[in-house]
């Protein structure tokens, strides 16, 4: 991306934004289907207090560590990516 003109900063906040859906892609799917078999494990028991048995909190910080890992990930790697010279990264390849 910096080989065509991109500055260093709109690199690392296109990157960290990619990564940041990422890890609410993957928090969606993980605390998604999480939800869904407590709900199935329940039905099946026969709980009838299902909707206080689900705990939504925890699911919303679940949510929420999967972007902030992601996100903590992303920038430890784009951070010396993105202020390398294009000239440096084009030679190797």
């Amino acid at each position: 991306m910096k080989a065509v003109g991109l500055q260093r900063e709109r690199v690392l906040g296109m990157l960290l934004l990619e990564y940041g859906l990422l890890g609410l892609v993957g928090g969606l799917m993980g605390v998604g289907f999480g939800v869904i078999f407590l709900i199935i494990s329940f039905t099946a028991t026969g709980g009838a207090e299902l909707l206080n048995a689900v705990p939504y909190g925890t699911a919303l910080l679940l949510m929420g560590l999967c972007v902030s890992v992601a996100l903590i990930a992303a920038l430890t790697s784009v951070w010396s990516a993105s202020g390398e010279k294009p000239l440096n990264v084009l030679r190797y390849e």
